[in-house]
């Protein structure tokens, strides 16, 4: 073993002259900037030195450094860079064991893995690694010249840049669909000043790598300060990702779309439970709530004027000073009163929870975390003090065991008052203290002393699952709703999330449906953005607009400031409220449509509300400016998004045939067109051989709709299936098997559409189906197993009303 070490010693000096030559060569041809660069720089991780194999990991020591690489499935590869000795770390995201096993062979110049699924080359001299499908088509590959480099405590790794290669991710990030061009730096906040969003939003370290009709995913699992270059500045050669520590632990994942890596993105870091139903309804929450019979009339104002609403935030200015998990004793006495009047009138109680715990000696919960030590630290062991709208905090350290504990203990006392969703507080001051924490301080980091430069972002995950663990904990077999502002990968098991507290405007409006669709690209299923922005003035035709589009978001939500003019749906007039209402009802009647594609969602980690890149990633005319803000809601619905003052916009219908949701109206994707936009909607396309259930309007997600649902089916040329999914709404029994749940198809070839037996112990809350067919003309129905029946024709559509919810049902046409 020593001779071949020497060996490839003497090896290494010869391919060294020629890598420099080759080094110089690129490095002259791409200017001043990467001259100085690498001048600053150039501690490459170099050339093959030695390696150790066993059945799942290949450990490579290089001239600067170790990679090692470990297979997790045949189609994700765990990737860990160090210039030290690689140690093991818990990850907070990734849940998913290692399992299975490479095959390995080499020679003088390479080293190979293969799986399954893939190939991955390892050139020795320098170390550059190219990853090939099964079938040798190449995926990705290190930027020859750079690959893998340390400047000071920063480790990056470079990646070739393809001519035609569009990236996607990276969570709520403002910026254009295709990151390409980009430059992202994460640090614990997002800015984005050039276009006026607040931008403290979740920055999710997965990306998605799309070119040559191949796909890849990138999770780069670091929790401290990290940054992604997709070519911005570089001339198109390469893009990179960086770490703050100097090592590098990110995993590669490979599918034949990006429905696939998706897949198995939320495989290894978790897919979402089914949320309460009422979470799916609107959320009202405005700062600065006076009294118990304040929000108590505001609850009212909503059934009055017959809007439904079903979840109603309060902030910290209920508590005692801005103190956590307090009441204020004068404004909101009887809490326990006040969240069970809301509940009789269909309301569930959010409860606002900040990360600070207010210095005062008089408050038990500062005064036991003092005693207990459970604050994060300066070196040397005082707390660290940062500031909220408390003023002076302490802030719990959620990496000690103990301190996760006791934090989540707190939570008990907002449940029995009846709090039922826990809502992050995300001002200013905490996310931006969040992010200007020094470096320095210090965690417990489960036993192993960490600082804040590793755990950075793991701070919003934690607080997430703190909630949801002591809610699951207190509120037995009861769903209840966390929803985040600030997140990290594997939020979806704990957490809706909102890119909430924006400011109004035309573009943040648009900005907001880009951000949702990101984080459904992120692994992250249930979003939402403020509706008419947090604070300033709105115009009618702007909050309408909003509204239109905020229907179709996961999380329907509306936040504004204490100072803010209300943006009530009746606070802009008559005319306003009316067409308010009716899109309130819209958003209602689709409640079985949602529900069901979430159910998708659970089950396979594609999110609800869908970029078109999802289903149609190979189709440059999505990314264009003018369409990248379409998007698609479950597999179905083609939601496209305008500015206010549009009357006629313009649409890209991709390749399929659609039908315009209005009037039935039939076109043959892809195209472009022109539609009509008017104040009161914005264009929807059902795409053929669509099945969308839907029910009468509510007045809140757990009240009862008529007995009736209505499944409308389009015509088509193309097969197509849909699950439809219920279950109680509430309660944890849909794990046990308590669900309804009936797989329909719709088969054109055959001329048949068929009703699946259904399969789960709940019964469903409907008794009747109301088939509603659009595009059959003239078309004759025969059941096949059922009794005779009649067709019904309402506004020029056949109508069939069937009472079997149950055993299989087959109509042919």
């Amino acid at each position: 073993m020593l001779k071949k070490i020497i060996i490839k010693v003497h090896k290494v000096d010869k391919y060294r002259e020629i890598s420099i030559l080759l080094l110089s060569f690129i490095l002259f041809c791409s200017g001043p900037t990467l001259l100085a660069q690498e001048a600053a720089l150039n501690k490459p991780i170099g050339h093959f030195r030695e390696f150790s194999f066993s059945s799942r990991s290949l450990e490579i020591e290089g001239d600067n450094g170790q990679i090692i690489l470990t297979h997790y499935a045949p189609d994700i590869i765990r990737v860990r860079v160090s210039d030290a000795n690689i140690n093991d770390w818990k990850s907070y995201a990734v849940i998913l064991e290692p399992s299975g096993e490479f095959q390995f062979r080499f020679n003088s110049k390479v080293l190979i893995l293969t799986t399954d699924s893939l190939k991955i080359e390892i050139e020795k001299y320098p170390l550059h690694i190219r990853i090939f499908t099964y079938d040798n088509k190449l995926v990705t590959e290190h930027y020859f010249g750079l690959t893998i480099s340390w400047l000071g405590g920063v480790v990056s790794q470079y990646h070739r840049l393809f001519q035609d290669e569009i990236f996607l991710g990276l969570g709520d990030q403002p910026g254009s669909l295709n990151r390409r061009g980009q430059y992202f730096e994460n640090n614990g906040i997002v800015e984005s000043p050039e276009n006026g969003i607040s931008g403290f939003g979740s920055f999710i370290p997965f990306f998605l790598g799309i070119h040559d009709s191949l796909t890849y995913g990138i999770f780069l699992d670091h929790t401290g300060r990290s940054s992604f270059n997709f070519g911005a500045g570089t001339d198109d050669q390469y893009y990179s990702f960086s770490s703050s520590d100097g090592t590098l632990d990110y995993y590669f994942i490979w599918g034949k779309s990006v429905k696939s890596i998706l897949s198995k993105f939320t495989a290894l870091t978790g897919k979402m439970e089914m949320p309460p139903l009422w979470a799916l309804g609107y959320h009202h929450s405005r700062q600065g709530y006076s009294s118990n019979q304040q929000v108590i009339r505001t609850a009212e104002e909503f059934r009055e004027k017959g809007f439904p609403a079903d979840i109603y935030c309060l902030d910290m200015f209920s508590t005692r000073d801005f103190e956590v998990f307090t009441w204020d004793p004068k404004r909101f006495d009887h809490p326990s009163v006040l969240t069970g009047t809301l509940k009789d009138a269909g309301f569930r109680t959010s409860m606002q929870v900040d990360a600070g715990v207010r210095i005062n000696p008089g408050f038990d919960i500062y005064q036991d975390g003092i005693n207990h030590d459970h604050f994060i630290k300066y070196p040397g062991g005082l707390p660290y003090t940062g500031n909220t709208k408390a003023g002076r905090c302490h802030f719990p350290d959620l990496t000690n065991r103990e301190t996760y504990s006791w934090w989540k203990g707190h939570f008990k006392s907002l449940a029995d008052a009846g709090v039922r969703s826990i809502c992050f507080d995300p001002n200013t001051k905490i996310v931006r203290q969040m992010g200007g924490i020094p470096d320095i301080i210090e965690l417990d980091g489960d036993g192993t002393t960490t600082s804040m430069m590793k755990v950075r972002n793991l701070y919003y995950l934690m607080m997430a699952s703190s909630a949801y663990e002591a809610m699951k904990t207190h509120l037995k077999n009861e769903r209840s709703l966390v929803l985040a502002h600030n997140a990290y990968a594997g939020i979806q098991r704990y957490a809706a999330t909102w890119n909430g507290f924006i400011l109004p405007g035309e573009d943040i409006m648009l900005e907001g449906v880009r951000r949702i669709c990101s984080m459904g690209l992120s692994g992250v299923p249930l979003c939402g953005s403020d509706i008419g922005g947090s604070s300033g003035i709105v115009s009618p035709s702007l909050y309408l607009r909003w509204l239109n589009i905020a229907i179709y978001n996961p999380i329907f939500i509306n936040t504004f400031d204490a100072d803010a003019p209300e943006q009530m749906p009746w606070s802009y007039g008559e005319k306003t409220e009316a067409i308010a209402r009716n899109i309130f009802n819209k958003r209602y009647s689709l409640l079985p449509y949602i529900y069901s594609s979430l159910y998708e969602s659970n089950q396979s980690g594609i999110p609800l509300a869908r970029s078109l890149a999802i289903e149609y990633p190979f189709d440059l005319t999505i990314y264009a400016k003018s369409f990248e803000n379409q998007f698609q809601l479950g597999k179905n619905l083609l939601i496209i998004p305008a500015y206010s003052d549009e009357k006629i916009t313009r649409v890209y219908l991709p390749e399929g045939n659609w039908f315009f949701a209005n009037n039935d109206r039939y076109y043959t994707g892809p195209c472009e067109i022109m539609v009509a936009c008017p104040v009161d909607s914005i264009p929807v396309f059902v795409r053929e051989g669509s099945i969308i259930p839907m029910q009468s309007p509510v007045i809140s997600c757990l009240d009862s709709p008529s007995d009736t649902l209505s499944i409308h089916i389009y015509a088509g040329n193309n097969q197509n299936s849909f699950t439809y999914y219920e279950d109680d709404g509430y309660s944890y029994n849909y794990q046990k098997g308590n669900y309804y749940k009936r797989i329909i198809d719709f088969n054109p070839h055959e001329r048949l559409l068929h009703f699946h037996k259904s399969t789960g112990t709940y019964s469903s809350r409907f008794k009747k189906l109301k088939l509603v067919f659009h595009g059959f003309v003239k078309t004759v129905w025969m059941e096949i197993n059922l009794s005779k029946h009649d067709v019904i024709t309402e506004n020029n559509l056949q109508i069939i009303i069937l009472d079997n919810l149950q055993d299989d049902i087959y109509l042919r046409w």
